[in-house]
């Protein structure tokens, strides 16, 4: 097998459909745009494969690509994985520690990136050792991207065994310890074949993700990408009028993406309704949909078009979905729903005081339904374990008597009785109040839902013994709100509060979820001052200073 043999055919059977339509962008402003077919694309394949042979590339090499997303980008990827070698991808967001040991555990033969990062030659060790390949041209120490181009005598797929390393992607990981999810040529297949399932494609669909890696779930399914006129650093700044027109230009029938990218979207188009008539279907991944912006979505995107959320992760995608009209009519202060379990995923919500090193372990530990715990998942999609990294294997993979691993996913949630999965948080960011686990999720969500409040964010707070309540608001912390929130500390009987209103960090990737790590970190560095302390015992005004 090979992961590539239904794009090779597909563009051998259809060499003139577009498939990559991709804006070269400087921050938000689109500077050209690249366009090419499925037959453009196979040629620069088969040239990328036979610069990579004639430069003593071999199978099982593994070569770190860090591109812009582009023709390149994705022309040596499937190249790379068509000659049975394996593309490395780094966040390179991340901080340089963290990439500095992604490339260690890596192992890799070559570097293929832009000038910006591979100047860190001098500075990393890691990469001055290694031959490099520049985007941009030949430079310092650097050849070309472009020697790496030769002649095309056709894409040769090299034969692969399922459990063969196809594409290992490296995620900073809850402790900053980067772990690389092997994703192999078995499990890229199954990937692509379970979300294919859960979110069919029409014959002439033309997909906007704001998502890179399912550019290659597109193009195994024949489809045109059409990807987003945004900087894909920071989704969360895109020009929602800018994608409303690139979809109107291009036809898009699908878009998806995180929800500060979709929110943008959204707000833009209810500023011009009744545009974008080509679209029928946006789908929403990567963090929480709040009640919020589940209103907004409504009035933004009206039937036809029908909205999905998505629940997943790297290592299991998808786990489970719904649609936002089917999860709109159910509510429980306990979490959010995310949907009904996808076909072909098996889901196992498991007590988070109990060991769980075996299978066994994992069946003794499940709670009924309405009851929260961790979520473990397994299937053919779910990747079997990290690369070289014994440690995270035996941390979040418990092997299986069929061959699969059940996968801790790190969440905590319930399943309904109506067989809706509801999530409640992190378990890395409970709190604990009276010494007891507290999910952040319901709270957060209830004082999302007080008039002026943008979002919340509760973590322990660093200077005192007490729930940091921190707050982005779209008007000052007057005193109706913090009245509200010293009723709501009463309610939940949280214990001591510190409120400080401040504009919460969110993560690099998705610029969605809630950057805890970082937000503790601005709080131990005394960068706020808490707007009021609220008492355990009597919840009235000790305002700071």
């Amino acid at each position: 097998m090979n992961f590539c043999e239904p794009i090779v055919a597909h563009a051998k059977a259809h060499p003139e459909q577009v498939a990559l339509v991709i804006p070269r962008m400087e921050g938000q402003r689109s500077l050209a745009e690249e366009t090419v077919t499925y037959g453009q694309l196979l040629n620069q394949v088969a040239r990328f494969q036979d610069g990579l042979k004639q430069a003593g590339f071999g199978n099982g090499d593994r070569v770190l690509v860090v591109l812009r997303p582009g023709v390149a980008l994705y022309a040596l990827t499937l190249a790379l994985l068509a000659s049975a070698m394996v593309p490395v991808f780094v966040d390179s967001g991340m901080p340089r520690r963290v990439i500095r040991a992604a490339i260690r555990a890596a192992n890799v033969k070559a570097v293929v990136s832009h000038r910006k990062l591979l100047r860190l030659a001098w500075l990393l060790p890691e990469l001055r050792r290694l031959p490099r390949f520049a985007e941009e041209g030949r430079t310092l120490g650097c050849r070309a991207l472009d020697s790496l181009k030769r002649r095309d005598e056709g894409v040769r797929l090299a034969s692969c065994q399922k459990d063969d390393k196809g594409l290992i992607t490296f995620t900073s990981g809850s402790t900053g310890n980067p772990k690389g999810a092997n994703r192999t040529h078995g499990s890229l297949v199954a990937q692509h074949r379970a979300i294919r399932r859960h979110w069919p494609d029409q014959p002439g669909d033309v997909d906007m993700p704001c998502f890179p890696v399912l550019v290659l779930h597109n193009l195994s399914c024949g489809m045109t990408t059409v990807m987003p006129r945004t900087d894909l650093a920071t989704p969360g700044d895109v020009q929602g009028g800018a994608i409303i027109e690139q979809i109107n230009q291009q036809g898009v029938t699908r878009l998806s993406g995180a929800p500060a990218f979709i929110r943008r979207v959204a707000e833009a188009a209810i500023e011009r309704p009744g545009q974008m008539a080509s679209l029928r279907e946006v789908v929403i991944g990567g963090a929480t949909v709040s009640p919020p912006l589940q209103q907004l979505l409504t009035t933004a995107f009206p039937d036809p078009v029908r909205v999905r959320i998505v629940y997943g992760s790297t290592e299991a995608e998808p786990i489970a979905d719904g649609t936002l009209a089917e999860l709109a009519r159910v509510d429980d202060p306990r979490g959010y729903p995310v949907g009904h379990i996808a076909e072909g995923c098996e889901l196992a919500v498991v007590a988070t005081d109990r060991p769980l090193d075996t299978e066994q372990a994992v069946d003794a530990a499940r709670l009924e339904a309405g009851c929260c715990g961790e979520i473990l998942v397994r299937g053919d999609h779910v990747l079997q374990g990290y690369v070289d990294n014994p440690a995270a294997d035996r941390e979040n993979k418990i092997p299986c008597a069929s061959g699969l691993v059940w996968h801790r996913t790190g969440d905590t949630g319930f399943v309904d009785e109506q067989g809706c999965l509801w999530l409640c948080g992190r378990l890395k960011d409970r709190l604990t109040v009276n010494g007891n686990p507290v999910d952040v999720l319901p709270l957060e969500k209830a004082l999302d839902q007080l008039d002026g409040v943008e979002r919340a964010a509760l973590v322990q707070d660093p200077h005192r013994p007490a729930i940091a309540v921190c707050l982005q608001t779209r008007r000052p912390m007057d005193g109706p709100l913090l009245d509200q929130i010293v009723r709501w500390q009463q309610q939940q009987q949280l214990g001591a509060l510190a409120v400080y209103p401040l504009t919460i960090p969110v993560d690099r990737r998705h610029n969605s979820k809630i950057d805890r790590a970082g937000l503790v970190s601005q709080l131990q560095a005394g960068k706020h001052k808490p707007s009021r302390l609220i008492s355990a015992s009597r919840p009235e005004d000790h305002r700071h200073g």
